[in-house]
């Protein structure tokens, strides 16, 4: 059995919140939705927001006496997010943290990479506020496997462009880092920017060196998106090397889904519609011109004088 169909029915087993999944004997299963409890101290007195210490852990057991959890009380705000999936795609919404500064979060305890429960006093999973030698600091970092999870952010993006002129646009979109990829050695610099363990997910439109040299700052078990070659080199993968350090290479042709699945390009289109709208994704329009000067436009693509899209307008 599946590692996560078996937590799935581990979970469904001990009473836990059912989410529908693929299957439809889960599909069918209610949530089940527990009373709210209070927490006490040691001398069954009750703890308020104001007494939580910042960045500490808090460990209780909930909803039962071998299902622990531990509290966290953040330095700053835990955002709300309305765009999180479950494994069967379906959308639910995190309301972000609570209490007047909506930074008190709390999480399972529970190690499903090991499949094992921590003690009563020390968790594998835990909020680490000082940078380690596996990872930096103020996330939640999980036993033996480092991984980690920043609980009042999202991804951190780290963008490369062959100009300072993008490389700024870059910025100001709101990259973390922003390196050009003509001067500087951005294979040293991701491992920088993620203390070593390289970038989870790359997104590669160019090709060619930029490939070669993105194998080398993939994480373990990262995925490289291949979507382009502007470069104009198209690159070979070397099988042992995939193997060795475990990633994956994915391509994304547009193209193939008009013919395969025709439905997911509609779907992908309202979904970043609803995005937009959000105010989640901020489209860059870099140039525009008149349909009439379609061919200096164009002609500007080619020679990589644009950034983000080059928009034709057309008046009636």
């Amino acid at each position: 059995m599946e590692r996560r169909k078996f937590l799935r029915t581990c979970a469904l087993a001990g009473g836990a919140v059912a989410l529908a999944s693929r299957e439809p004997s889960f599909a069918d299963v209610a949530p089940h939705y527990y009373a709210k409890t209070r927490l006490v101290d040691i001398h069954g007195a009750p703890i308020g927001v104001s007494a939580l210490a910042e960045d500490t852990n808090f460990i209780f057991n909930y909803p039962y006496a071998a299902t622990p959890c531990f509290l966290l009380k953040l330095g700053r705000s835990a955002a709300a997010a309305n765009d999180l999936r479950r494994e069967d795609g379906a959308t639910y919404a995190w309301q972000g943290g609570v209490g007047a500064d909506r930074n008190v979060v709390a999480f399972s305890a529970i190690c499903a990479h090991k499949l094992a429960y921590p003690t009563r006093d020390v968790s594998f999973i835990r909020f680490q506020k000082d940078r380690s030698a596996t990872s930096t600091g103020n996330v939640i970092h999980c036993c033996a496997d480092h991984s980690v999870y920043d609980p009042a952010a999202g991804a951190r993006v780290v963008a490369t462009a062959g100009s300072e002129t993008k490389v700024a646009v870059c910025r100001a979109m709101g990259a973390d880092v922003a390196i050009n990829y003509k001067e500087d050695d951005f294979v040293a610099l991701v491992k920088e920017a993620t203390d070593g363990r390289g970038a989870d997910v790359i997104y590669d439109p160019v090709g060619g060196d930029v490939f070669d040299r993105s194998t080398k700052c993939i994480a373990f078990e990262g995925r490289i998106v291949v979507v382009g070659f502007t470069s104009g080199r198209m690159p070979s993968v070397a099988a042992n090397h995939v193997l060795i350090k475990n990633y994956s290479v994915v391509g994304l042709h547009w193209g193939m889904y008009r013919q395969r699945a025709p439905e997911l390009i509609a779907q992908c289109t309202e979904e970043l519609l609803r995005l937009y709208e959000a105010g989640k994704i901020r489209p860059h329009v870099g140039q525009q011109a008149p349909l009439a000067e379609a061919v200096a436009l164009l002609q500007a693509v080619a020679a990589r004088q644009t950034t983000g899209k080059a928009v034709l307008t057309v008046t009636s």
